[in-house]
């Protein structure tokens, strides 16, 4: 059984993002536990989830390449950041190598729901292109439309 939440822990969405803990509250209406959590990138939006699908394990059917089992999972960022700074991923490395364009969205599309943004940003770098702020998946998509657009007015040459 899992540990409700709890103000301060910080937790990893299935789709990549963080988001803080604020408070448990309770439903005026119906008596439901809701959670109270704040994304940790701008703009910093706050949002209430029902605890039940706040600690819900995230629906394969539906997302098959998730690699979380719930859909909210408490990290220790601390942690975090010092494992992140020693592993690179291996899938960055098979982005890099890629031949063309094809293999580099390959790549890129294998890791639509299980990407961190630091290997977004050195995918895009790696590309020369500049995302704007944003979420994990707003920065994913972006990028998938640069290289689709430089697939199609490039071919097959890489810069």
């Amino acid at each position: 059984m899992r540990d409700n939440p709890k103000a301060g822990e910080v937790y990893r969405h299935f789709k990549g993002n963080n988001y803080e803990v604020i408070s448990i509250a309770t439903g005026s209406e119906d008596g439901e536990s809701q959670v109270v959590y704040k994304a940790l990138y701008p703009p910093y939006t706050v949002y209430v989830r029902p605890l039940e699908m706040f600690m819900e394990p995230v629906n394969k059917e539906k997302y098959p390449n998730a690699m979380q089992e719930y859909r909210f999972e408490k990290i220790d960022p601390e942690a975090e950041a010092k494992e992140e700074e020693q592993k690179i991923d291996p899938r960055l490395i098979a982005f890099l190598e890629a031949k063309d364009y094809q293999a580099k969205l390959d790549v890129l599309d294998s890791m639509e729901y299980n990407v961190s943004e630091q290997t977004i940003i050195a995918m895009a770098v790696s590309m020369d292109v500049e995302l704007n702020d944003g979420t994990v998946e707003e920065k994913f998509r972006s990028l998938r439309k640069c290289i689709q657009t430089m697939q199609m007015y490039e071919g097959t040459r890489l810069r």
